[in-house]
């Protein structure tokens, strides 16, 4: 019981975090779960797997070990976020210390020798950071609407649903005119990768060959990518019998839960179909087996078990440090819609908004997308300078689904750097990419440079960019607004007063 509640206490930031997750569409959303899985399997191999050998380590080693793991874990917690940057929103890097501090605990309380019986929980607990297998997340999610589209296209014939494919989009269109864009949040890959994570660590503790497992968990995949082809299916019909809205607001967040909840329990029934057996409950104790090479001093074990947890939670502090939102951006700033009139006028260009993205809220939830376009009057072969401006009243839902993953969904190399001159103290990104490695058939080089914001009700994501584009006007164009959205009185360039 002490193991259990101090290896909670110690993960509890990254366990909360996977917590405020659950309602992301963000396919690696899930993997956090799978931190109270390798507590649960660890100890299950502890109570269950068979001694490999009589040999006992001297109880002298078993502090230095414990100490290896602490360090090691400790070392990750402090410093993979930091190391990650930005992208640690993403690649979770906070969870690499997992294994290490779950090692030290066992140490602590079992003796060294139980690590070996708990190196699957260990196994698990590694397996519950992306950084591993997040290069999979683009080619499944590509697959996962491959397979849905088909399906998709038959079914909006039947009830009389437009669906189109163009440039690499796909979009279905319903009689009121709402478009909703099948895209990456929609390809099942968070059902895919949730019930993956769930089904490896069950098999952990099932009895079966090793190729009975991988073929059962790939099962499980399976049959997530077909539940969520059924998701987007129901999604579309809702659509059509109630509305577009509804199935968007209300059946579209709890879907995805409820394909990966089905999944799993689908396949947990499957799994004697496939050899697997529930293994018999031991006979023996787990004290009886572990009493002469646990450590004895329970009390100092404990409060150094306390003191590592709470390193833990402080190091993982730093997390929030990496926060988009620093400097002018940590503080209420103006909407960057009321001001860009008032910037296009000092740059010599006119701005003009177009009709919003109603697609919005199936990414981001309660927000808006605002885009308008700035072109110089005076120059009609100058490729406009497009700015866009996306509203979300939670900060984390900007984050979950940022534009390097939107990037990436689409196939395009792309140039990124974090920092921009002429931004000052905001933490601001820069993209750029070839528009023909994203398969339009275009040419030239997409210039993008884009920034987050407090503002009245939510953050807002501020992105500036060019087709073709040239990045000293790109940069000139975001730095403008920029100053002009400031809350200090006095702007860098002392324009926007």
């Amino acid at each position: 019981m002490l193991f259990a509640a101090v290896s909670i206490a110690g993960l509890w930031v990254p366990l909360q975090r996977s917590i405020a997750e659950i309602d992301s569409q963000s396919p690696l959303a899930l993997v956090g779960w799978t931190l109270p899985l390798s507590i649960a399997v660890a100890l299950h191999g502890i109570r269950s797997e068979p001694d490999p050998t009589e040999a006992r380590p001297e109880r002298a080693a078993d502090a230095f070990i414990a100490g290896c793991c602490f360090a090691i874990g400790l070392l990750c917690a402090f410093a993979a976020p930091r190391a990650f940057g930005w992208e640690s929103t993403a690649a979770r890097p906070e969870l690499l210390a997992a294994p290490g501090l779950l090692a030290g605990w066992i140490v602590v309380f079992f003796g060294s020798r139980a690590l070996w019986l708990a190196r699957r929980g260990i196994a698990v607990a590694v397996a519950s950071c992306p950084i591993w297998y997040g290069w999979l997340v683009v080619p499944l999610q590509r697959a996962g609407i491959a397979v849905a589209w088909p399906a998709l296209q038959a079914l909006g014939a039947v009830a009389g649903v437009r669906t189109t494919d163009a440039a690499g989009l796909h979009a279905v269109g319903f009689a009121d005119g709402t478009m909703v864009v099948v895209g990456a949040t929609c390809a099942g890959a968070s059902s895919v990768l949730g019930v993956g994570l769930v089904l490896g660590s069950t098999s952990c503790v099932l009895r079966g060959t090793t190729r009975q497992k991988a073929t059962w968990v790939l099962a499980g995949a399976a049959i997530a990518l077909v539940g969520n082809i059924l998701r987007l299916c129901v999604l579309l019909l809702v659509g059509v019998v109630t509305s577009p809205s509804a199935a968007l607001r209300f059946v579209h967040p709890v879907a995805g839960v409820v394909v990966t909840l089905g999944a799993t329990a689908v396949s947990l029934a499957l799994s004697p179909r496939f050899g697997l057996e529930v293994p018999r409950r031991p006979t023996h104790r787990v004290d009886e087996r572990l009493a002469r090479c646990a450590p004895r001093r329970i009390t100092v074990a404990t409060a150094v078990a306390i003191a590592v947890a709470a390193s833990a939670n402080v190091a993982y502090a730093s997390i929030w440090q990496l926060d988009r939102l620093g400097g002018s951006s940590a503080v209420t700033n103006d909407d960057a819609a009321l001001v860009l009139p008032q910037v296009a006028g000092v740059l010599g260009l006119d701005s003009t908004e177009v009709a919003p993205v109603s697609w919005v809220e199936q990414f981001y939830g309660q927000a808006t997308w605002r885009r308008f376009v700035m072109f110089d009057p005076d120059a009609a072969g100058r490729a406009p300078i497009t700015v866009d401006l996306t509203t979300a009243t939670e900060a984390d839902a900007i984050d979950r689904l940022d534009l390097g993953a939107c990037y990436g969904f689409h196939g395009v190399q792309v140039e990124h750097a974090i920092g921009v001159d002429g931004m000052g103290d905001r933490p601001a990104e820069l993209f750029a990419f070839d528009e023909r490695g994203g398969g339009s058939g275009r040419g030239g080089r997409t210039e993008v440079v884009t920034w987050q914001t407090k503002v009245s009700g939510g953050v807002q994501r501020v992105v500036v960019s060019q087709l073709a584009g040239d990045r000293e006007a790109v940069a000139a164009v975001a730095a403008a607004i920029s100053d002009a959205t400031s809350s200090d009185a006095t702007s860098a360039t002392g324009r926007f007063p």
